[in-house]
C-alpha cells in the first residue's frame, strides 16, 4: 500500500465495497496512520 501512495499520491478516503466484517485491523491501522478515511 505504501508503494501505491508513492506512485499515485494519498487519497482523502477509500470507499470499501464490503462491510466492516471484511476490513482487517492492520488495514484500518495503516489508513489511520496515513490519515486516510475509510468509507464502509
Amino acid at each position: 500500500m505504501d508503494q501505491l501512495l508513492e506512485l499515485y499520491g494519498k487519497p482523502e478516503a477509500i470507499r470499501m465495497g464490503n462491510g466492516p466484517e471484511l476490513t482487517s485491523q492492520s488495514f484500518e491501522e495503516w489508513a489511520e496512520k496515513h490519515k486516510i478515511r475509510l468509507i464502509i
